[in-house]
């Protein structure tokens, strides 16, 4: 089965699993706001055909930003209220910072090829076409970085908005 259709599949059933218990005891909880697993499904379908495009190396750098992503997104939606005055806003701005040196360092390095000591234990037999196409791998991993950030904005939100007890 493809990615692509595993994270359609994923999503739905994110959507159903928890509807009936959700109809049982909704309370102050819209059972509308429970459905979103679709979009979580359209981030993970962007960073499947991103790597595609791209590195995997590239891919997993820029990941690793959607932290730092929720909160530049956070402060400019006004969720976060920026004090350069308190030690823990310094912290968190530049934990942000260090973050996204990191992560174009990563990216921006070319060190050497490391070489493996040893034959592979498995031999897969691969593809060996790539249909590298940087600007459009690029453009689709910000955008999975972005709609995720969005998503846990949205959590928040919604948690804020419908306080309940997470379930299991």
């Amino acid at each position: 089965m493809k990615s692509e259709v595993k994270a359609d599949v994923s999503s739905v059933c994110g959507d159903f699993y928890p509807l009936p218990n959700a109809c049982l005891s909704a309370g102050k909880r819209s059972p509308s706001q429970l459905f979103g697993g679709h979009r979580v499904g359209m981030t993970l379908n962007m960073y499947f055909a991103s790597l595609r495009y791209t590195s995997p190396t590239f891919l997993i750098s820029m990941v690793n930003t959607i932290a730092s992503l929720t909160f530049v997104i956070a402060v400019m939606l006004r969720m976060e209220v920026l004090d350069l005055r308190n030690p823990r806003w310094v912290a968190k701005v530049v934990g942000t910072l260090v973050s996204l040196g990191g992560v174009m360092t990563m990216t921006l390095y070319k060190g050497p090829v490391m070489k493996n000591l040893w034959d592979p234990l498995i031999h897969i037999q691969r593809n060996t076409t790539i249909h590298e196409n940087w600007l459009k791998g690029s453009t689709l991993t910000v955008a999975s970085c972005v709609t995720w950030s969005i998503w846990y904005i949205m959590q928040a939100l919604t948690l804020k908005r419908y306080p309940a007890q997470l379930e299991a």
